[in-house]
């Protein structure tokens, strides 16, 4: 961590990679008519189609991927997915998509 104060423009090489990932897998959701919340942070929320329960379940047990998905009823039936680099992101919507299918 220490290194990273002396080198600020590591620090922004890494947010330009989180901001693309994040942008790449906002508007792919969107293509595929998914209801997304965006957050400020490197995450986002997203309405799946099957329950969000079984859908967070599945990514992690068949793939590795760690979501939460929400209980209370403000945010019930949506996954909460921390955001990363696009190849990350191509990996979890190619899992969420075979997973979440209709």
């Amino acid at each position: 961590a220490e290194r990273l104060l002396d080198r600020p423009d590591i620090i922004e090489e890494l947010i330009e990679i989180y901001r693309e990932g994040k942008e790449f897998v906002i508007d792919n959701l969107k293509l595929h008519g998914y209801e997304i919340k965006e957050c400020l942070g490197n995450y986002i929320l997203i309405k799946t189609n099957k329950d969000a329960r079984e859908v967070a379940k599945r990514l992690d047990e068949e793939n590795n991927i760690l979501v939460h998905p929400y209980k209370n009823q403000l945010l019930h039936g949506m996954i909460r997915v921390t955001t990363g680099s696009v190849r990350l992101m191509k990996q979890f919507l190619s899992a969420l998509y075979e997973i979440d299918k209709d």
